[in-house]
C-alpha cells in the first residue's frame, strides 16, 4: 500500500519506441485506445499508460493492472492500493499518488503558443487573477502566470468531482506572489485541502490534496533519471487560517 504521496514527471521526447503490446491494458483500456482515431491521441494514452505501468511496478511493486476508471471516467487504484491523478499536455505527462484515505489532483499545462490568455481570464478567472496577469513583466511571464493558476483549479476541479467544472474556476482565487488561495463561493469549502504549485518556462503543475495538515515537504521526482526537481511551492490556505 501507498504510504504518503508521490508526484511523478516526464516528457514524451518521441524517442521511446512503444508498440500496444508492450503495455498490458485490460480490455476495457485497450478498446478505448483502439477507438482512438487521432494519432497524436494514440500516442499520447499509450504513453501515459507505459509510463503508469513503470511507476507501478518500479515504485510500489503492482503494475497496470490495478488501474481502472470509473462510469465518470476518473481514475482509481482497485483494491484501496491508493489515490491516483494524471495529467497530459504537451507530451509532458504529470502522475500523482498518495494512501487511499484521500484524494489527489494533479493538472499540467504546458506552453501554448496560439493562446489568448487575457480573453480566457476574463471570462474565468476572478478579479485579482486577471490583475496578477495584467502585473506581469512581459509575454512569457504572464503564460508562466496563467498556467500556474489554471493548473492549481483544475487540480482541485479534479479533487471534488463535480460536473461543475466553469463554477470551480471562478469559484477559486490564487495570489502566487503572496502565494496564498482562497474560495470566493461559499458553495465549494477550501478548508479540508492542501494546494502546491510548481512552474517553469515550458509547464506549470497544479496539486490538491484532500487533507489540510500534510506536514511532508513534497517532491516532483523525474521517472527516469530519478532527480527530484527543485522549486514545488505550499499554498497558503487562506480558509483554513480563517478557521483557526
Amino acid at each position: 500500500m501507498i504510504d504518503r504521496v508521490h508526484l511523478f514527471y516526464t516528457k514524451d521526447d518521441r524517442s521511446l519506441k512503444i508498440e500496444a503490446s508492450q503495455v498490458p491494458l485490460s480490455c476495457v483500456e485497450r478498446d478505448r485506445f483502439e477507438s482512438i482515431s487521432s494519432p497524436i491521441k494514440k500516442r499520447e494514452y499509450l504513453f501515459s499508460r507505459f509510463i503508469l505501468d513503470k511507476i507501478l511496478r518500479e515504485q510500489f511493486n503492482a503494475d497496470i493492472s490495478i488501474f481502472e476508471k470509473d462510469s465518470n471516467g476518473r481514475p482509481f487504484l482497485k483494491d484501496s492500493f491508493g489515490s491516483i491523478s494524471i495529467s497530459h499536455s504537451k507530451g509532458h505527462l504529470l502522475v500523482g499518488v498518495c494512501p487511499t484515505q484521500f484524494k489527489v489532483g494533479v493538472d499540467i499545462e504546458a506552453k501554448q503558443w496560439n493562446q489568448n490568455m487575457m480573453t480566457i481570464a476574463k471570462q474565468h478567472f476572478a478579479p485579482d487573477e486577471v490583475e496578477q496577469l495584467k502585473n506581469t513583466r512581459n509575454n512569457e511571464q504572464m503564460g508562466i502566470t496563467f498556467r500556474s493558476l489554471w493548473s492549481l483549479k483544475e487540480a482541485y476541479f479534479k479533487v471534488i468531482c463535480t460536473d461543475k467544472g466553469i463554477d470551480v474556476v471562478k469559484a477559486v482565487s490564487c495570489d502566487l506572489h503572496k502565494g496564498t488561495i482562497k474560495t470566493l463561493n461559499l458553495s465549494y469549502h477550501l478548508s479540508p485541502f492542501s494546494f502546491w504549485v510548481y512552474a517553469e518556462k515550458e509547464f506549470s503543475c497544479g496539486v490538491c490534496i484532500q487533507r489540510n495538515n500534510i506536514q511532508e515537504k513534497l517532491k516532483i521526482v523525474d521517472i527516469f533519471s530519478n532527480i527530484e526537481m527543485e522549486g514545488i511551492r505550499l499554498l497558503s490556505n487562506l480558509e483554513n487560517k480563517s478557521v483557526m
